[in-house]
């Protein structure tokens, strides 16, 4: 999705790729341009709320399966581990 050229796509589907695109990109945050503009005049708020709810299982779905499939973390790997550790409550200064 990184390259999306507007020739590729029927305008609808190039603007709901576009806003997907930039809804990503800027953590999940709506900014306001000329396709963002043309994505709300294009889009029913029904097919809006249908969209985003589909970008958020999409998000919810990556996130899952980045638990199960990413390499774990180990100490003999700390700088060049491709995932952290998850902090133990003692790090978090939690007392029992």
């Amino acid at each position: 999705m990184i390259d999306l050229k507007p020739e590729d796509f029927e305008v609808r589907e190039w603007l709901a790729l576009k806003y997907a695109q930039d809804w990503v990109f800027f953590n999940e945050q709506e900014q306001e341009s000329a396709h963002q503009v043309e994505y709300r005049q294009t889009y029913s708020d029904l097919e809006q709320k249908c969209i985003w709810k589909l970008l958020k299982m999409m998000q919810f779905a990556n996130q899952f399966n980045n638990t199960f499939f990413r390499k774990q973390w180990r100490p003999d790997l700390e700088d060049d581990a491709p995932s952290c550790r998850m902090p133990l409550r003692h790090d978090m200064g939690v007392k029992n």
